[in-house]
Formats: structure tokens, C-alpha cells, sequence
């Protein structure tokens, strides 16, 4: 499993990149929680539009999750509870997008990004401090716990 995790402003450029379908077999919004948009480029835009008025210049959260293996749809759901505990997304409007690549040597898991508004309720950003280790742990334990490699 690799897990990344980076914050940014939103914008059309992520827009186009969750939506790139000459550089995707296969491109899908999965679910989107506390939007009201119903296209990729709405969703986007919808939040940017929550996070308007924070101090905050990276308001959204981009994180991608790629398994070695393709999930079932509960390791997925299990993935992301994990992720939210260990992030505070717990309730945070968010965006899930799916996209199926052909990979080296055939390779063809699907891979999920979801971008999370990353303001609370308090108007305050969620502190991502050491992402990294924190994603790479995501990482491992995943992994461990759906029997890859």
C-alpha cells in the first residue's frame, strides 16, 4: 500500500488531475460526504468555497491511497476510518475519487484520492504535522492487515 498525504490551495489544476481521463483507464467520483456538487470540478470548487474565510492557505487535504491489490469496498471504508483517526477528519466534507491505471509489468489496482476540507468546525486547520511517517504508517498496517507483500 502506499499511502501519500500533502495539503493545497484546491484550484482547477487538482480538478483536472482528479478528472484526467486520457491519463486513466477508468476515472470515478466513489462518494463525496457533506457536498452538495455532483461533478469533480463543482466538488472542487464547493470546497474552496467552505474553507473561504480561513487563515489558512492550503485548505484542503489531498490524500491518495494506492493498495497493491484491488480493496473490496469494506477494506476500502476500514482504510479511511484508520485514515480519519489518525488524521481528525473524522465528519470533514470530503471528495473520493477512483482512478484505474495500467501499470508497469500489467499492473491494474485502482487507486483512491480523497481531498478533505481541512478547517474544522472551530475555523482552525487540522494540524498534519510529520504526514509522512504518519501516512507511512497508515501504509504498513494496511497493508499488513490485507495480506500484501
Amino acid at each position: 500500500m502506499i499511502t501519500m498525504v500533502d495539503t493545497c490551495p484546491g484550484g482547477l489544476r487538482l480538478a483536472r488531475h482528479l478528472a484526467n481521463e486520457a491519463g486513466n483507464e477508468d476515472v470515478r467520483i466513489v462518494q463525496a460526504q457533506g457536498l452538495v456538487s455532483v461533478s469533480i470540478d463543482d466538488c472542487v470548487a464547493e470546497l474552496e468555497a467552505l474553507a473561504h474565510g480561513a487563515h489558512a492557505e492550503k485548505p484542503i487535504v489531498h490524500a491518495i491511497a494506492s493498495p497493491q491489490f484491488d480493496f473490496r469496498p469494506a477494506q476500502w471504508e476500514a482504510y479511511w476510518t484508520e485514515f480519519e483517526d489518525e488524521f481528525g477528519m473524522q465528519g470533514h466534507p470530503f471528495l473520493e475519487v477512483e482512478h484505474l491505471k495500467f501499470g508497469a509489468g500489467g499492473r491494474t489496482a485502482r487507486h483512491r484520492h480523497r481531498l478533505y476540507l481541512r478547517i474544522g468546525v472551530d475555523g482552525k486547520a487540522v494540524n498534519l504535522s510529520h504526514s509522512a511517517a504518519r501516512a507511512e504508517k497508515l501504509s504498513r498496517i494496511a497493508g499488513f492487515m490485507r495480506g500484501e507483500p
